[in-house]
């Protein structure tokens, strides 16, 4: 993090909150997925909205989709296989 910016490693996530586009999702940030077949990774946007049970306990639902090349986080989803 030399220059400012949050570096997750691989199969890690930062949720942050969602500034940009509330309406959308309450909590948004990024994934890299390495597959254990092929070691190959890929990269997925993650978002995420606080919820409640009934019985009242919290929880983050949360969307993983494919972070497309040249695509930014509110992009149509694909039906590419990721791997």
């Amino acid at each position: 993090m030399q220059d400012g910016r949050y570096r997750p490693k691989v199969g890690e996530a930062g949720l942050f909150p969602n500034t940009k586009t509330p309406d959308k999702s309450d909590v948004n940030g990024r994934i890299e997925l390495e597959c254990p077949h092929c070691n190959q990774t890929q990269d997925y946007w993650v978002d995420g909205w606080k919820r409640q049970t009934q019985q009242g306990s919290k929880y983050l639902k949360i969307r993983l989709r494919p972070k497309l090349p040249g695509k930014g986080p509110n992009a149509a989803q694909s039906n590419q296989e990721p791997f």
